[in-house]
């Protein structure tokens, strides 16, 4: 799910958004991208994040099947967008690695190729780019990715004097080793920032191999 606000200081996904309770025991990974910090939120584990002319933000957790909204705040009111999705699947310590990257006050429609080395088989690989353009006058169109990263999200904000997307993409590994991807779009973004992390995958889902997503949450990796 993905939503977007302008102006506001929190964000919060819930059934009328058509979030619904996940299952404990699921893998749930939020982001948050806007032109202020945003607190982590409790319960949930930081996971990258880049804080520059933008920022943008990865939360992960293991679901406690309580989670009927997922909030995001922000340290003041500016333009924010925000996702969350629900994997089944992952082990019950998921965190494998990430990285990040950034370009800042630079016209262009692409983010730098950003790359993880995983340790283990059949991860799922989260790639989520964050664009922002102090003008209300600039859009980015829904993006390409390179790589096999399937996009799954598209979500734009358009507040009074500026513009921004949060793109998500999704790759269900192979083999342990080096994967990368960029996005690129229409329509000339400043700010550039990329978040890569990838999730192990449960012995028994391996063996499948995937993780895999409830499929009514929007998001499925098959």
């Amino acid at each position: 799910m993905a939503k977007a606000g302008a102006a506001v200081s929190s964000l919060a996904i819930g059934a009328g958004d058509g979030w619904a309770t996940p299952t404990a025991g699921n893998l749930l990974a939020a982001t948050a991208n806007g032109d202020n910090l945003v607190s982590t939120p409790g319960g949930w584990t930081a996971g990258p994040s880049v804080v520059d002319d933008n920022a943008i933000y990865l939360f992960w957790k293991i679901a406690a099947g309580t989670e009927s909204t997922v909030t995001l705040t922000e340290g003041g009111a500016t333009d924010m967008i925000s996702t969350v999705c629900e994997y089944s699947g992952a082990t019950a310590t998921p965190l494998d690695v990430s990285n990040t990257s950034t370009i800042t006050v630079t016209e262009g429609t692409t983010t730098t190729n950003t790359s993880v080395t995983t340790t283990a088989a059949n991860d799922l690989v989260i790639a989520v780019a964050g664009v922002y353009r102090f003008t209300a006058t600039s859009s980015a169109s829904a993006p390409s990715w390179t790589n096999s990263f399937a996009n799954q999200l598209s979500q734009t904000v358009t507040g009074a004097t500026n513009r921004g997307a949060t793109f998500l993409a999704e790759l269900t590994a192979g083999a342990a080793g080096a994967y990368a991807t960029s996005a690129s779009w229409t329509g000339s973004m400043t700010c550039r920032q990329e978040l890569v992390i990838a999730f192990k995958a449960s012995a028994t889902t391996a063996a499948e191999p995937v993780i895999r997503r409830r499929p009514h949450r929007g998001l499925t990796m098959r």
